[in-house]
């Protein structure tokens, strides 16, 4: 099979100093990925530059049975359904959900007030927009985070008004988006990783995180995450817990729906609730990351992967 590897990294957008932005993937990540697509006998074309793959796209499409999404964007609430987007146009199939669940998931507020209509618990939020000059919020400590970031971008734990306004108007302009206050959920967090096959999602894996010495992540932020300071296990949660993160992270991702792949996290509290923190369409493919094991090999995860992708595309196709 002819696999175009679409992918960014922050050197395709020449931000190899930046600070604020670095939603991409690692050059080793993306070559990890072509070379376990190469172990399953197919022919991987990689692209990283949109304006390009636009421009000749008819090569594209002549050359190229499915793309494999890797594509994150930048500065824009819509950048992770740019690709989608293009390749529905242009009747090319591609992996994963499409641009309106990339742009949904992207946006943590407006995920989280479908969520609720499903019955799923989220953190209580305000959305503070450059116009706003008075914040009615009281419940300290709290999370502050830009509205449509990913990879804890921006992302900080508050503990007083003071430290609030100063972080706010951080946020505000230093991404130029509506900033998001939440409810500071203070338990384990957990992941739920989801590989569609024929349709149904099924859950790969669950995974809890903590701190290298053992402590929960009171927040899992930037350097926590990147810097792989934390560790990752099976989650120390009782039945009735477990089965509940199960059906809950198959009912959203079925009723969105995405499709093909998702990690989606939680926090669990103090009454042993999970609680909604985001979704990730678009999750990383590095050695030993949620999806890589030694008991799952990342080759046969994403032959299921294109198999479901190309089933779906021939079938809308007809």
């Amino acid at each position: 099979m002819n696999i175009g590897l679409f992918y960014d990294t922050a050197g395709s957008h020449k931000l190899e100093n930046d600070n604020l932005f670095f939603d991409f993937s690692l050059l080793e990540e993306v070559e990890y990925v072509k070379q376990k697509l190469l172990t399953l006998g197919h022919n991987v074309t990689m692209i990283w530059d949109i304006k390009e793959f636009i421009k000749n796209i008819d090569f594209y499409k002549q050359r190229i049975d499915v793309i494999f999404n890797m594509y994150e964007g930048i500065k824009s609430r819509n950048r992770e359904g740019l690709v989608p987007a293009v390749c529905e146009a242009y009747g090319i199939a591609y992996t994963g959900s499409d641009a309106f669940g990339t742009s949904l998931t992207l946006n943590k507020f407006f995920l989280k007030l479908y969520a609720s209509t499903l019955g799923i618990h989220v953190p209580k939020a305000l959305r503070i927009t450059q116009n706003q000059q008075t914040i009615q919020w009281d419940l300290f400590p709290c999370i502050i985070k830009p509205e449509h970031e990913g990879s804890s971008m921006g992302v900080y734990l508050i503990n007083n008004k003071n430290q609030l306004n100063l972080m706010l108007n951080k946020i505000i302009h230093s991404y130029n988006q509506p900033a998001l206050i939440e409810e500071y959920i203070n338990g384990p967090e957990v992941s739920v990783c989801i590989i569609e096959e024929n349709d149904i999602p099924e859950i790969v894996s669950i995974k809890q995180f903590s701190t290298l010495d053992g402590k929960t992540i009171s927040v899992f932020d930037r350097d926590t995450k990147k810097l792989n300071n934390h560790e990752s296990f099976t989650p120390n949660l009782n039945k009735e817990q477990i089965d509940k993160l199960v059906e809950q992270s198959k009912n959203i991702f079925k009723s969105l729906p995405l499709h093909d792949v998702a990690r989606i996290d939680w926090r669990i509290s103090k009454n042993e609730e999970p609680y909604l923190l985001e979704i990730t369409p678009l999750p990383d493919w590095q050695p030993d990351a949620e999806f890589d094991s030694e008991s799952r090999d990342l080759a046969v995860t994403l032959n299921k992967i294109l198999t479901n992708a190309l089933k779906r595309f021939n079938r809308e196709k007809k």
